[in-house]
């Protein structure tokens, strides 16, 4: 009966959330917010292209609140975290198709190796806009990544772009810069062929940092009992 008075008890306790201010950019564009642990993982993407004016505002800029959870509604652990943001202009991706037929050599390799993993091939760097709200223009690291729905294009952790490929079948996937600043070109190598997407654009990028956020241990983040280390 102790058992389930304590439970009770804990469920009517209200959600533990916490609500911050990001201060807005002179660059005009959709923002993109997420939540990252220290070693820069994002546990919660609070927004993706949300217009300005869809969000509420306070002095400090748009006020933003997250229920310390992560995607999958669970509590995250206790400890320091980042809020962290993007704003930026129009990117455009154009996909370039470039087939390759394969030969009887390029399949026996294959099969020697076996069935290959989808490989992500590195990353690279665009210097953010010029903006009054930032004292320098920081380098932003540019990746693609394979999601369920298709391929996403981030920038600094968070999701830029949807890219106009399905990699199901992809087995190597690599970006490098394009020809002009700005500019992109990510390579998805398919079984029989392989395809690039052009993209241009990502000099209109501003990040937006609103601090750290502490998730102290409550009903809802306990701490770590003993002979247990921390999550």
């Amino acid at each position: 009966m102790a058992y389930v008075s304590i439970v009770a008890c804990v469920a009517s306790l209200p959600a533990a959330s916490q609500t911050f201010a990001v201060a807005i950019p002179a660059m005009e564009g959709p923002i993109t917010m997420g939540i990252f642990e220290e070693d820069g993982r994002m546990v919660r993407l609070l927004c993706r292209d949300a217009p300005v004016s869809s969000l509420p505002a306070g002095l400090n800029g748009l006020i933003m609140t997250w229920d310390e959870k992560d995607e999958a509604g669970l509590p995250v652990p206790t400890g320091l975290y980042r809020a962290r943001g993007l704003v930026h202009g129009e990117i455009r991706a154009d996909s370039l198709p470039r087939f390759q037929r394969r030969t009887f050599d390029d399949d026996l390799r294959d099969a020697m190796r076996g069935s290959p993993c989808l490989q992500n091939g590195g990353k690279i760097t665009i210097r953010a806009a010029a903006d009054e709200l930032l004292e320098t223009r920081p380098l932003i690291d540019v990746t693609a990544q394979q999601g369920r729905n298709g391929l996403t294009l981030m920038a600094g952790g968070l999701p830029l772009v949807d890219l106009p490929v399905a990699p199901e079948q992809a087995s190597k996937i690599t970006i490098t810069h394009g020809p002009c600043p700005g500019a992109a070109l990510v390579i998805v190598d398919n079984k029989n062929f392989s395809e690039t997407i052009s993209v241009d654009g990502l000099e209109r990028m501003v990040p937006l940092d609103a601090g750290t956020l502490e998730v102290v241990s409550d009903a809802f983040h306990p701490p770590p009992v003993a002979g247990e280390s921390a999550p």
